[in-house]
């Protein structure tokens, strides 16, 4: 009996050097994690800075835009001023979704994906165009990558429960007018005639590319994955930003009034439907619902 006894049980030294070498693997995976994030946010930051600056200037009355963007404030170059606008949309996002995986990254997941949608979709939007170049996404799409495998909960980023019926249900209803636009703006870069400066610059890629990211962060604003909220107010402020430009300075790749407003109708509503279930999340207790896992 005793020596069957020792041969079920493992000693408690061995159990407790398995322990001990995996919080220490967990350690410094997590020092490798918030390094590669603080980096990669840096990168980002000093690369664009420029870009980031736009928030403020794409408001601005078109005399007062030119003589900033402009060199040497060439009217022509107003039919560029709703692409101009919305880069700063793209790189916001993809900070934002980096820089708070800085604290409690565990609660960050759906922020995250929000970032890595952002080149995943510029790349896809590129191999249809047939402008896809590896350094175009590269640089921001590796590292997210790695960051995305060195997160606490990694495992959790692909893993959906469920989605909020109401605000899957209006991602879906503007999905149809979105997508009709990107696959638009895709033939004009496919199709473009020569000296098409538009093309030149990949503008009706950005297009397309703003049109699909509403879509996804929407869903992913739906999903019950942690950091939700944060989403759903980003796609919801995208179509915002891009009908109240459409209305406000009207240049190629607006969208009509009626759209226009239909775009700036939909992110109300649906920043609404969020903001109450987050409060009921609040209240019951189940806000970032998806379950911790231990480790990865």
């Amino acid at each position: 009996m005793a020596q069957h006894s020792t041969e079920s049980y493992p000693s408690s030294g061995e159990e407790t050097f398995d322990q001990g070498e995996a919080t220490t693997t967990s350690k410094l995976q997590n020092v490798i994690f918030k390094v590669i994030t603080l980096l990669f946010a840096l990168f980002v930051l000093v690369s664009f800075n420029v870009v980031f600056l736009l928030i403020v200037v794409s408001w601005l009355p078109d005399a007062a835009w030119l003589a900033i963007i402009s060199d040497p404030g060439d009217p022509a170059d107003l039919s560029h001023r709703l692409h101009d606008s919305i880069l700063p949309v793209t790189t916001w996002s993809v900070l934002i979704g980096t820089v708070v995986q800085l604290y409690r990254p565990q609660d960050r997941l759906a922020p995250l994906l929000m970032a890595l949608a952002v080149p995943v979709i510029f790349a896809l939007v590129e191999l249809a165009t047939g402008t896809y170049t590896v350094m175009g996404t590269g640089p921001f799409l590796f590292p997210l990558v790695l960051i995305a495998l060195l997160h606490p909960r990694a495992r959790e980023l692909v893993r959906v429960r469920q989605l909020d019926g109401v605000m899957a249900g209006l991602t879906g209803l503007a999905a149809v007018a979105w997508f009709s636009f990107a696959y638009g703006q895709v033939q004009l870069q496919r199709f473009a005639s020569p000296g098409d400066s538009h093309a030149e610059m990949e503008h009706w890629n950005l297009m397309a590319v703003l049109a699909i990211l509403i879509i996804v962060w929407g869903l992913i604003g739906a999903s019950d994955r942690p950091g939700w909220r944060l989403v759903a107010w980003v796609a919801g402020l995208a179509s915002a930003w891009y009908g109240f430009q459409s209305l406000l300075f009207p240049a190629a790749s607006a969208a009509p009034l009626p759209w226009a407003v239909a775009a700036i109708i939909w992110a109300v509503v649906y920043v609404i439907v969020a903001e109450r279930r987050a409060r009921s999340a609040a209240l019951t207790g189940t806000e970032g619902a998806a379950p911790m896992t231990s480790g990865r």
